[in-house]
Formats: structure tokens, sequence, C-alpha cells
């Protein structure tokens, strides 16, 4: 059975339709989801940016593994006052 790759936004979105969301895509939308309503309670909206690029890549949540290995819900609270990247409590 030959497999056909979709080539176009309109080819995904019928994929999609037709198969469902990948598993991976499912969780990256439900991080995503998280990570908005979290923004909305604090006011504080924070990304992970591509040095390379400049171009936010995805939202952090109090979920989300900081570069040190820790959830981001383990370091000291972010807010509007202090937005810079807090440091770990562990």
């Amino acid at each position: 059975m030959p497999f056909n790759v979709p080539r176009s936004v309109q080819e995904v979105e019928q994929a999609v339709e037709q198969y469902g969301a990948a598993p991976g895509g499912k969780a990256m939308m439900r991080s995503e989801m998280k990570a908005a309503a979290e923004s909305k309670l604090s006011g504080v909206y924070i990304t992970w940016r591509s040095q390379l690029t400049g171009a936010d890549c995805a939202r952090v949540s109090s979920t989300t593994r900081c570069m040190c290995g820790h959830s981001f819900g383990d370091h000291k609270p972010v807010d509007k006052k202090n937005p810079r990247p807090p440091p770990c409590n562990n």
C-alpha cells in the first residue's frame, strides 16, 4: 500500500480530518493550552526562543523542563515586576 506524504496545508488538514492528529501533536497542543492558561492567570507570557532564528518555538508552563532539568514550576515564580528567568530553587 503506497503512502502519500501531504505536500500542502490542505493535504495535511485532510489527513488530520481523516486519521486524527498524531500523538505528539496532541501532547504539544495540550502543553500549549496549559501554558496559555497559566499566562492568562499570571499576566506573564514566556516562550522558548531560537537563538539561531529568533523565532518563538514553544510556550513555557509550570511543567516545562528547564535547561537545568527541573520543571519551570520548581523555580522561583516569575511575575510582571521581574520577568527575567528565575534562579533554580534546587
